[in-house]
């Protein structure tokens, strides 16, 4: 007698539905990385012009009117203020340096939080771009927790608490690309055109089992 069998099917996304999910997560984590790193140069002067405070107007008494010497004597009641600049906002990465100041962290590791605080912007710029564009997905959506989790121990250094659940929505989201980085789920980037997966992705696997017999009893 042949026995029977029951197979449960588990119905999931197909590729497109996959790759869209990827390429959403790609440019909402790329485009906060290489927006703040832009602002990060830009500050610094590497990139377009620093922002640059501008300086109080200048409030000058009125002059009385008429023809002669007497009309070019200042009045009694004029007043003469000078325009005072705004004390100079901190840029980067004096504002880092600031915050971690009265840490062991500077004080201890001054030299490679100078390392970090230079090399920081050029980096999220980097992954920014390559999660845009969907290029070497896998390895830069590694990168770019690595670096999530180095800022998060900058938080945790400065025991700022509030930060810490965002920063994990961050991670969240980057394990959600790195998860969805093969090809097969992320055709739709240049790793997809590269590799050939755009127009037409393949099969992962088909299910195939064939039934055997019982052997026989002498």
């Amino acid at each position: 007698m042949r026995p029977s069998e029951s197979i449960a099917l588990r119905r999931e996304p197909g590729h497109l539905v996959r790759s869209l999910t990827a390429l959403l997560l790609r440019l909402g984590l790329g485009m906060i990385f290489l927006m703040a790193g832009l602002g990060k140069l830009q500050e610094m002067g590497v990139v377009g012009t620093p922002p640059v405070a501008e300086p109080g107007p200048t409030v000058t008494g009125a002059e009385p009117e008429g023809p002669g010497p007497e009309a070019s004597a200042p009045d009694e009641f004029s007043v003469d203020r000078a325009a005072t600049e705004p004390p100079e906002t901190p840029r980067y990465p004096d504002t880092i340096r600031g915050m971690f100041a009265e840490t062991w962290l500077a004080r201890d590791l001054g030299p490679l939080l100078d390392l970090h605080t230079g090399l920081l912007p050029y980096a999220e710029v980097a992954v920014g771009g390559l999660l845009i564009l969907g290029l070497l997905t896998t390895l830069s959506s590694t990168l770019a927790g690595l670096l999530l989790l180095s800022l998060l121990f900058g938080w945790v250094v400065l025991e700022n608490a509030d930060m810490y659940p965002k920063m994990l929505i961050y991670l969240l989201v980057d394990a959600g690309i790195l998860w969805l980085s093969p090809v097969t789920s992320n055709y739709l980037s240049l790793d997809g055109l590269l590799f050939g997966w755009f127009w037409r992705p393949g099969d992962e696997a088909e299910y195939r089992k064939e039934y055997e017999a019982p052997p026989r009893r002498g």
